[in-house]
């Protein structure tokens, strides 16, 4: 893997520009042909969270690019990105995700924790991204979605 830290670095950069531009072409081109988004603090029911899955990147451009122009974003990382050992195409990064709601001002910050897996190109496989859901909860309801 070339340097993971750059990987993490460039979906952040490329995902705030996509929201200030409208267009998440350059940020679509970061995932891999077959990839997935995986949120592990999905949506409320009444027993709980569900898990949300995104597979392709049309669907997981679709999933982030439906609150453009509602939000901005931000990120505030926790430290550096972590490279596992026994996966070398995978690495950690602890993030401090910041959106805040142009309409209300309403800001939403909750910690993220982010395994990301990388295929042979360098391109993102697969995104496991852990947080707090009722911080997420409070922040979709206050969004309408």
């Amino acid at each position: 893997m070339s340097n993971p830290q750059d990987v993490w670095n460039s979906y952040k950069d490329l995902l705030k520009k996509s929201y200030i531009d409208k267009s998440f072409d350059a940020w679509r081109d970061l995932w891999a042909n077959e990839c997935r988004f995986v949120v592990k603090y999905g949506k409320q029911r009444k027993d709980g969270f569900e898990e949300e899955e995104h597979i392709g990147r049309d669907k997981i451009v679709s999933f982030f690019s439906g609150s453009s122009g509602k939000i901005e974003i931000d990120f505030k990382d926790d430290g550096p990105v972590y490279e596992t050992k026994n996966k070398p195409d995978t690495f950690l990064v602890i993030s401090n995700f910041i959106a805040t709601i142009i309409k209300s001002g309403y800001r939403y910050e909750n910690r993220i924790v982010c395994q990301v897996t990388l295929d042979g190109q360098e391109k993102i496989e697969k995104m496991v991204e852990y947080a707090d859901p009722i911080k997420r909860q409070a922040f979709l309801k206050e969004l309408g979605v």
